[in-house]
């Protein structure tokens, strides 16, 4: 299995993710883990937004969005069914 690692535009935040398990966001100005996020399923893909402030997570049961600062799950789109994903939650 692989580990999901994404890393932000300039460097500042390394969001780390298991295949089962909460996604960790690390700041490397500060040196230490400043978030930890519970998405849904199996996290297979994790990208940062290229202005440094989200996150996205996907697995095979939901697309999350997140705010890299917070932590807080900013928006969801869960799979409704093979193939297709819900509207925003």
């Amino acid at each position: 299995h692989s580990h999901p690692l994404a890393v932000s535009r300039g460097g500042t935040f390394v969001v780390s993710g298991a295949v089962f398990g909460p996604i960790h966001v690390f700041d490397t100005r500060a040196g230490k883990a400043t978030q930890l996020c519970e998405p849904e399923g199996r996290v297979r893909t994790l990208k940062c937004s290229p202005t440094a402030d989200v996150f996205a997570t996907g697995s095979g049961k939901a697309v999350e969005l997140w705010s890299l600062g917070t932590g807080k799950q900013l928006a969801k789109w869960a799979r409704r069914d093979i193939g297709e994903f819900a509207s925003p939650v």
